[in-house]
Formats: structure tokens, C-alpha cells, sequence
């Protein structure tokens, strides 16, 4: 299957996590000297804060996902069937 963008897998997902995250910390920085040094009343919106956090919690726990899958696949031994004990197994006491 092509990746998008023609890109190695995870890219694109990394590039739109960085950008996100980039313009979370100008526009912070932005408030921040907007209330500190010119004195303006401003607030950080809570809810782009949580966009961040959900984005970049996101973004790792799909990579971690795709890492343990690919590292596990190999490993995977089909189940063995249980077998209930028969009464010559048993100890007769």
C-alpha cells in the first residue's frame, strides 16, 4: 500500500503533531507577553489546551500501538487446547 505524501509510515501523523503543537506554544507565548508586558486581560482557552493534549496523546499512543503490533507479530504461538484431566491423572488418595 502507498503511504500518503509518498512519505516513510508515521510522517504525515508527525507532521501534523508538530505543527499543532508549534502553533499551541507561539499562541501561548503570544499570551503570555500580552498579559505580562502590555498588561491585557487574556485567558488560555481550556479547550484548545485539551485539543493539544488529546493530539499529542494521540499521536504516541497510535505509535506505541504500531510498535508493540509489529515487535509481537512474530511471537504470537497459536493457543494450545485445553485438555481436562483424566481420572488416570488423577491421585487416588
Amino acid at each position: 500500500m502507498k503511504e500518503p505524501l509518498g512519505m516513510p509510515a508515521g510522517s504525515v501523523r508527525a507532521i501534523i503533531t508538530i505543527a499543532i503543537v508549534t502553533f499551541y506554544l507561539v499562541y501561548t507565548g503570544l499570551l503570555i507577553y500580552m498579559k505580562y508586558a502590555l498588561k491585557i486581560d487574556v485567558d488560555l482557552p481550556i479547550e484548545f489546551t485539551a485539543l493539544v493534549s488529546l493530539v499529542v496523546g494521540y499521536y504516541f499512543g497510535t505509535r506505541t500501538n504500531t510498535n508493540t503490533v509489529t515487535a509481537n507479530s512474530a511471537k504470537v504461538a497459536p493457543p494450545e487446547k485445553y485438555m481436562p484431566p483424566t481420572p488416570s491423572d488423577a491421585e487416588v488418595g
